[in-house]
């Protein structure tokens, strides 16, 4: 499977900038690049989906 970053709309959280190679794609596993500003944090997050 080829997929291109050109083609995923990133998602913003807390002025992170998350691309989710994987997301729509019917996979076992996902991939995502997370760009963490310097100085920047964020609230604490859960998921009922993954484990980070």
């Amino acid at each position: 499977m080829f997929i291109k970053q050109s083609g995923i709309e990133p998602i913003e959280f807390d002025k992170h900038k998350i691309i989710d190679y994987t997301a729509g794609h019917d996979t076992n596993s996902s991939f995502a690049e997370i760009s963490v500003p310097v100085g920047i944090s964020h609230k604490i997050s859960w998921s009922i989906r993954s484990d980070k």
